[in-house]
């Protein structure tokens, strides 16, 4: 993820891995999750409830059928993924997600659409068409607006709808431009959680003043309790055995400030 996303709120979930450690079933589409037993389906939904959802692609409106016709791939590909700016100081977002995608069935399917192949940092993407977003275009309509700019690799893929969310974490990815693990405080805050199923991090200014909420329609404290002040805050979840784990961590600019708190 590109830097200057630390401000906009960063969530990561990793399917795969819920799945795995659930010993649960992993359909790949909507008839093998119909033939799941009762108690294989509770496992199913149990684990993925234990994760963060990094993107939608039709899971939630139960569209995972109607998005693979539309757009060569769906939910049941991705293992796990990061996205940013669903609570946030703008309402754009970013999906990044890993998995089984077959990158030539996608582009297939964007340039069918109508999608314009375009490039930055050496890197193509595809952005959807003028007149796209119609109520007449069933592709509209399934995606709303998530899909507007794409980004597909081999096991990658991305997708925003701003153009600029989309070409800033591809110069990350060609080398050109500075990511979130280069700056100490979300490297440091993110390695505290160890290694979680789900995460989040959110800059202070993002926790207490959520830009898409109405402003100041309940009264924000400066900070929380009798903290100091704080720069980033972080929430991990995780198995470690048969134990689940909830960690979370402060990071400080100030170390005498962290040492107090702690303290």
């Amino acid at each position: 993820m590109p830097l200057p996303f630390k401000k906009r709120g960063i969530w990561f979930g990793d399917n795969k891995r819920a799945l795995d450690l659930a010993d649960a079933p992993q359909p790949k589409s909507v008839e093998e999750i119909r033939a799941l037993s009762e108690a294989e389906l509770e496992g199913y939904l149990n684990a993925l409830g234990d994760v963060v959802p990094v993107a939608d692609f039709g899971r939630f409106r139960g569209q995972t059928q109607e998005w693979k016709e539309t757009f060569g791939f769906d939910y049941f590909g991705i293992a796990r993924g990061v996205r940013t700016g669903a609570r946030t100081l703008s309402p754009h977002k970013l999906a990044y997600v890993e998995g089984n995608f077959d990158p030539a069935t996608v582009r297939q399917m964007l340039l069918a659409l109508g999608y314009e192949s375009l490039e930055t940092a050496g890197l193509a993407y595809y952005a959807a068409p003028q007149g796209f977003h119609k109520l007449d275009n069933p592709a509209s309509r399934l995606s709303l607006n998530s899909m507007d700019h794409v980004f597909i690799g081999d096991g990658v893929l991305m997708a925003a709808k701003a153009s600029d969310m989309l070409t800033d974490a591809l110069k990350v990815r060609a080398g050109t431009a500075p990511s979130l693990t280069d700056d100490p405080s979300v490297l440091g805050i993110a390695s505290s959680l160890e290694d979680p199923l789900s995460a989040v991090i959110f800059t202070r200014l993002s926790v207490l003043e959520p830009g898409h909420l109405p402003a100041l329609f309940y009264d924000k404290p400066t900070d929380w309790g009798t903290l100091n002040e704080w720069e980033l805050f972080a929430a991990g979840y995780g198995v470690s055995g048969t134990d689940r784990l909830l960690t979370i961590s402060l990071y400080y600019a100030d170390p005498n400030h962290a040492a107090e708190d702690a303290g």
